[in-house]
């Protein structure tokens, strides 16, 4: 049944074998295992046992589907935190860190580390690498607020 359903794409016909394999003959002790190129084969089985697997099986495809949503929702986040940073001014992207320093420019560049002191030219450069990034992003995120109605 499997293999002609297969041939003529009966998706109704497969569901059904599938139910009957996986809900109805477990219940009775019977054990279906579907063999690509080889005739079905018919086990008979203690039925605890296959209630067993059965329970076995659901959980894992349920911890599958529990992981597959925190991916999603991880990404989700990920993705609503990219955009969030889009939009900071690169005038405002320093100045939440008062744990690394205590001045900035007019541009909201740091210029003091947190004991007082100048910056590193080193750190300096990275800085400003960010801070041009940052206008970069910034700069599109408003160009595509102009753009929506």
């Amino acid at each position: 049944v499997r293999k002609s359903a297969t041939e003529i794409k009966a998706t109704e016909i497969l569901m059904e074998c599938d139910r009957l394999r996986d809900d109805v003959l477990p219940n009775l002790g019977v054990r279906l295992e579907d063999k690509k190129e080889e005739a079905t084969v018919i086990k008979l089985v203690d039925r605890e046992e296959l209630m067993k697997e059965r329970a076995e099986k659901k959980a894992a495809e349920e911890k599958k589907r529990l992981e597959k949503e925190a991916r999603k929702a991880e990404a989700a986040a990920k993705a609503a935190a990219l955009e969030a940073a889009k939009r900071m001014p690169p005038s405002e992207m320093f100045k939440g860190e008062t744990d690394k320093y205590s001045a900035w420019d007019d541009k909201g560049f740091p210029t003091l580390t947190k004991d007082g002191q100048e910056i590193p030219k080193a750190q300096v450069k990275k800085l400003q690498k960010a801070y041009a990034a940052q206008e970069k992003k910034y700069s599109e995120w408003l160009k595509s607020q102009d753009k929506e109605p």
